[in-house]
């Protein structure tokens, strides 16, 4: 790309997308999470930066801040790009909730990408969540298999976004999770209780 990419990030968990953004050569200026456990991984993590604001979202307050930093890099000439993973507990085919109760954080996020009209924007979220998408974006989703990109793991999700596209890395040459993590197969094994 001719301009820098500069990334906003909603609800960054433990910072793996974080890595992702700053290997793929963009800069993550900020990411946003409440979840104490989480922050303190991320804050472990000597290859992520400090960029971890702790601020709950879906407030008027977060909205605000994010406009500013939003028109700020613009403004200085970057690409921007905002990524989300808003919660999926409700969304999820596991869950007890109703879809309709965890729904605010989604459709919060979604309006605020709508408002500030980024030039890509990515979210992703379990696959039954494409079903709350509003009609703006709701042709603009893909399941994925986390797999397929170097995940030991065969996890689907929903990614929903424009401004990029999607290019398996391990499509048929899936990472097994020895392969991933080769130190567990010398590792002695500890057999349950009895």
């Amino acid at each position: 790309m001719s301009r820098p990419i500069a990334v906003i990030e909603l609800f960054s968990g433990c910072g793996a997308a974080t890595l992702g953004f700053i290997q793929g050569g963009a800069r993550v200026v900020v990411s946003f999470e409440n979840w104490e456990p989480a922050i303190a991984v991320s804050a472990a993590n000597q290859e992520l930066p400090h960029c971890v604001v702790n601020m709950e979202l879906g407030t008027r307050q977060a909205w605000e801040y994010i406009t500013q930093l939003f028109l700020e890099f613009r403004n200085s000439g970057f690409h921007i790009h905002i990524h989300a993973s808003p919660p999926c507990q409700a969304f999820s085919v596991a869950s007890t909730t109703a879809p309709s109760e965890g729904g605010f954080l989604l459709h919060w996020t979604l309006d605020l990408i709508q408002e500030l009209n980024p030039e890509s924007w990515s979210l992703e979220n379990v696959p039954p969540t494409r079903k709350y998408l509003p009609t703006w974006c709701a042709d603009k989703w893909q399941i994925v298999n986390c797999a397929d990109y170097g995940v030991p793991q065969t996890r689907k999700r929903m990614i929903v976004g424009e401004g990029f596209i999607l290019s398996p890395t391990h499509e048929n040459q899936w990472v097994s999770v020895l392969d991933a993590l080769p130190h567990l197969d010398s590792m002695e094994l500890i057999p349950p209780p009895s």
